[in-house]
């Protein structure tokens, strides 16, 4: 979302490769870039539920 939001210009990145597939219509890639973006967030959220549970586990641990 921050590549969207940041404006910086670039003609680069995922977020500029959907707008782009978007205006030029081209269907297959900008689902190819949802879906991109989905294994990220997936990702990114299976990542911080694993450092919350180690965290979390350490903590009962020390009391």
């Amino acid at each position: 979302m921050a590549e969207f939001v940041s404006g910086s210009g670039a003609t680069q990145g995922l977020a500029w490769r959907l707008l782009e597939a978007g205006n030029r219509l081209r269907t297959a890639e900008m689902l190819a870039g949802v879906l991109c973006l989905t294994l990220l967030g997936l990702a990114l959220n299976a990542a911080v539920r694993l450092v919350e549970r180690i965290v979390t586990v350490r903590i009962r641990v020390r009391r």
